[in-house]
């Protein structure tokens, strides 16, 4: 006996959907196998006749990245310092368990210099170096140095290597 509760309808509705959705989508793809063109056709048509409501609706639609996040979180955009360190912090424990004062702690110790080449945080980017294997901090290191022992792979027979081909070359 068909129910009146409209709650219980919806709920006996979505089970008869789930309990027959094979039979229903191959239904779906014979028909738009069968009807392609006409179904072509009518798209084309609706929308020559609806071009600007489209239009309007692909433009009100939120932005991907960072504009669509703003508008997730509008407290971001009155204290934006707050959220950057925030980030910052978070980014620093995920990584490298360690915050950013500890970061920034080493980078004063270092003389505000790479720990290996020795150029100032001022002209190069300063990023963390940690063992991969370990995932412990090391230290403060430039852009370049991290990448060059990331691409030797942490070996230290490779980068002697690479140091005596650069002498002898």
């Amino acid at each position: 006996m068909p129910t009146k509760d409209p709650i219980k309808k919806a709920a006996n509705q979505r089970r008869r959907y789930w309990r027959n959705r094979a039979k229903a989508l191959a239904r779906k793809a014979r028909y738009r196998e069968k009807h392609k063109e006409e179904i072509r056709v009518r798209n084309e048509k609706y929308r020559a006749e609806n071009r600007d409501e489209i239009n309007r609706r692909h433009r009100a639609k939120p932005k991907k990245g960072r504009a669509a996040h703003q508008l997730r979180f509008p407290l971001e955009l009155l204290f934006p310092e707050f959220f950057r360190e925030y980030r910052r912090d978070m980014q620093y424990r995920t990584l490298y368990k360690i915050t950013a004062a500890e970061f920034d702690a080493k980078k004063a110790e270092q003389g505000n210099r790479c720990a290996t080449c020795r150029r100032s945080f001022d002209e190069v980017r300063a990023v963390a170096d940690h063992n991969r294997r370990t995932g412990k901090f090391r230290a403060v290191l430039c852009d370049s140095c991290n990448l060059a022992i990331g691409h030797a792979y942490e070996k230290p027979g490779t980068l002697r290597a690479l140091a005596s081909y650069i002498q002898t070359a």
